[in-house]
């Protein structure tokens, strides 16, 4: 192993300037002396003490030689002299204190807390020499609440008896009620967007085209009720969206506007049970009611319980899918997966139903405007919202129109289908007075 005598004389000749600088008028004269004793020149001795104050060892000399770069140290630089033949003769390391940081962050959270972000800094070594990390309390305890609802929701909740149905029916026909962003809750005012707008419009209007559609859809054997995302504006107290925090205009309280949505749900659920044979209901999360749809989900499911002809299905997933016949039918809100995406993804998800169905659909919303794309093997429609445009939407140059529809399938494809669409009345007929259909 390569010992730096070299080290060894300079730690030397900062000792022995320590202990008889005090003896000479100046330091210059202890320079002098120990430059004579040395026999190397003034300025040399100079430099030798400066540099052994700037890097003073963490040992004494006689310990040498040592490990190079302590526990709980890091390389901050490195200089290596290579002799004519390429050999190394020396090398210095500088180190520096480690950081507390490491990529195990979890002690770093607060209790309540929850993580929001993290900036990691990492050196070109690969070591880890810093982290920033944020965390949201607010989000957390909303969280808590939700899952505490959730626990005890089938303790609180009386189911209702089962939905009695007009007459029994037998055929191969499957009908399905898209509830695509309802928005309940929504404010809008003629003033800066397309109509005045609250939630007493919103029942009302749902309803009245929940019944015009019933009215116009043949009776068959099974039926879906398929909320498509958005159900509620808003999905927390703060008036704000959960994930991006975009600013909502609400009309009323939270509770109101959840009560609101239960009115609704309940009503288009029994609506399509006194019409049709069996009910399957399924409830997607969306951007605006991520904690709110699994609220109501859980919730519906209880009420329903008890009903041998009404089905809801419970998940956290954000996409599902049915089979009926030949047909399958896939659901999801549209904000986290990509159109072009969906077909592969019901192969991936779903392989048991795509393998054994020829006429593959996907439904969805959050887009507000009617569309429809066929891939290789699958189609995917979005659907229009029957709710106005609000403000944020008035301001951004979204101008779709508004409809509900109901599509019945036969056990080979589509079969019919019926569409409501909603009217908004002129602007300049506007008279002050709520607006419906």
């Amino acid at each position: 192993m390569f010992t730096d005598n070299y080290s060894i004389r300079n730690q030397t000749i900062w000792n022995e300037f320590h202990s008889i600088k005090d003896d000479y008028p100046s330091h210059i004269e202890a320079h002098k002396a120990l430059g004579r004793k040395y026999g190397i020149s003034e300025s040399r001795i100079r430099h030798i003490i400066s540099d052994v104050r700037k890097n003073p060892p963490t040992s004494r000399p006689e310990s040498l030689p040592r490990e190079a770069i302590p526990d709980g140290y890091t390389v901050k630089r490195q200089s290596t002299l290579i002799n004519e033949e390429g050999d190394t003769e020396k090398q210095w390391l500088t180190s520096t204190v480690q950081s507390k940081r490491t990529a195990d962050i979890q002690d770093a959270i607060p209790k309540g807390h929850q993580l929001k972000q993290v900036s990691t800094y990492i050196d070109e070594q690969g070591n880890i020499r810093g982290q920033w990390i944020k965390t949201d309390r607010e989000q957390q305890q909303w969280f808590e609440i939700i899952n505490s609802v959730l626990e005890k929701i089938p303790s609180l909740i009386k189911p209702l008896p089962p939905v009695s149905k007009t007459n029994s029916h037998s055929n191969d026909l499957m009908a399905l009620y898209p509830l695509a962003d309802l928005h309940v809750g929504l404010y809008a005012s003629i003033q800066d967007s397309e109509r005045d707008w609250g939630i007493s419009d919103s029942v009302t209007l749902i309803k009245n085209c929940v019944d015009d559609l019933i009215a116009r859809t043949p009776k068959t054997s099974r039926a879906v009720v398929a909320n498509l995302g958005d159900f509620t504006h808003i999905d927390n107290l703060v008036n704000r969206t959960p994930n991006k925090g975009t600013p909502l205009d609400a009309s009323g309280r939270f509770i109101e506007i959840a009560q609101a949505a239960m009115e609704i749900a309940i009503y288009v659920i029994n609506a399509v049970a006194r019409h049709h044979e069996d009910v399957t209901v399924i409830w997607q999360s969306g951007n605006h009611d991520e904690a709110t749809a699994l609220v109501l989900q859980t919730a519906l499911a209880t009420i329903y319980r008890d009903d041998d002809r009404v089905h809801v299905h419970q998940s956290g997933r954000r996409t599902h899918c049915i089979r009926h016949g030949q047909v399958a039918i896939g659901f999801t809100h549209g904000d986290t997966i990509k159109a072009q995406a969906l077909p592969l993804l019901m192969a991936n998800d779903y392989p048991d139903v795509w393998a054994n169905t020829r006429y593959r659909v996907w439904h969805c919303g959050h887009l507000h405007h009617k569309n429809a794309v066929e891939y290789t093997g699958c189609f995917v429609e979005t659907h229009q919202s029957p709710t106005p445009r609000d403000a944020w939407h008035e301001q951004r140059g979204y101008r779709s129109l508004h409809s509900m529809c109901s599509i019945v399938y036969d056990t080979i494809g589509e079969y019919t289908r019926n569409t409501v669409q909603v009217r908004v009345p002129d602007r300049r007929a506007h008279s002050g007075r709520k607006a419906g259909r």
